[in-house]
């Protein structure tokens, strides 16, 4: 569903591993379930994992698949199927942590956890789990799991976190047969710089792909409370970042939202921001509306001179350069007219020729 080729490849190992970094491989084609169709037993098929942790901030596991878990979980023989990450501990007597996702929906994640900033993106074929907080140095072993079918109950809710699991189905998770497994030892030592700036641009990837997926369904992303805790984790990486990196070069981030302008039906005006363009200044900016034609638009002061790229993308450049932080304006008048959630994409040039973005535009 999401094109993440890039965000997979960015958590999953375009580094080495490294202290607080673990990967591992599993034998491909290695699931035996005659009750499955080959694309299910694929998709059920862990073939790799990757582990990157920190006593402080927490845990992000990738686990890639042989094939489409994205596509196939949920649904056919897979209807109640599940995939499990669980972190057991050093200790013997503690009772280990387990995140699980079932279901169609791309964010559906169920907990095991004292930890509430906990979520789950599957992309294709990887998912992404996440655990935030401290806790990561008492964790032995990441274990992966797959299941052919679990039984569900009554889900139970908290304040603030995401719906706890059953009795039933811990049971299962923690001690009971599987299709597949792969199991790593954990290792917390602290991050890089480097390793933290590449968990960082990973996880704004799955930012942008919740974000979108909001839109598309009409859901408004700032109520979103799955996307609102994988912000609060990358939130805390970047706290991390300027606090060890100060001199490190960040990836670029960007905001814009589009809200009504007066009481037009046709025409919205959009504000936002750079940041982390690390003494970089944006010289040009393009927003594309997709599905609508731009009839007229209106280019930020900093950036005056318009052009039409295409029916549904304009461009804005020349003038003075943009400074990374400073707030600036952009107005759109499309056809048909703008609709609630209707978003869009932000990308820009910076002044040493190189693009960055896009980032997704949230609103009206």
């Amino acid at each position: 569903m999401f094109a993440l080729a890039v965000a997979a490849g960015l958590l999953a190992g375009a580094l080495p591993a490294a202290a607080g970094d673990v990967t591992g491989k599993d034998r491909v084609g290695d699931v035996s379930a005659p009750q499955l169709t080959q694309a299910e037993r694929d998709a059920m098929d862990v073939v790799a994992v990757r582990a990157t942790g920190d006593t402080r901030l927490g845990v992000v596991v990738v686990e890639t698949f042989r094939g489409h878990v994205e596509r196939a979980l949920g649904r056919g023989h897979l209807a109640k199927g599940l995939v499990a990450m669980i972190l057991r501990p050093k200790s013997a007597g503690a009772s280990p942590a387990v995140l699980a996702t079932s279901g169609t929906a791309v964010d559906a994640v169920r907990r095991k956890t004292r930890s509430e900033q906990v979520g789950v993106v599957r992309s294709g074929r990887t998912i992404m789990f996440f655990v935030g907080g401290s806790g990561y140095a008492n964790v032995g072993r990441v274990e992966v799991r797959t299941f052919r079918r679990v039984p569900t109950a009554a889900r139970r809710t908290s304040a603030s976190g995401p719906p706890t699991l059953s009795d039933a189905e811990f049971k299962e998770i923690a001690t009971l047969p599987n299709l597949d497994k792969l199991v790593e030892l954990a290792d917390s030592k602290q991050l890089t710089c480097a390793q933290l700036e590449h968990l960082n641009a990973g996880i704004l990837f799955y930012i942008q792909a919740l974000t979108k997926a909001d839109f598309r369904e009409g859901i408004e992303p700032s109520a979103d409370r799955e996307l609102i805790r994988l912000q609060g984790f990358q939130a805390a990486i970047k706290t991390r970042l300027d606090d060890q990196c100060r001199g490190l070069p960040k990836t670029p981030e960007a905001e814009f939202a589009w809200s009504y302008f007066g009481t037009s039906k046709n025409e919205v005006t959009g504000k936002g921001h750079f940041r982390d363009l690390s003494g970089r200044k944006v010289i040009a900016i393009q927003i594309r509306v997709p599905d609508h034609d731009i009839d007229a638009a209106l280019c930020p002061p900093q950036l005056p001179k318009l052009s039409y790229l295409a029916r549904d993308k304009i461009e804005c450049r020349a003038g003075n350069a943009l400074p990374g932080g400073v707030e600036f304006t952009a107005n759109v008048r499309t056809t048909p007219n703008p609709e609630k959630f209707m978003g869009g994409r932000l990308t820009a040039t910076l002044d040493d020729g190189s693009k960055i973005g896009p980032f997704a535009i949230s609103g009206p």
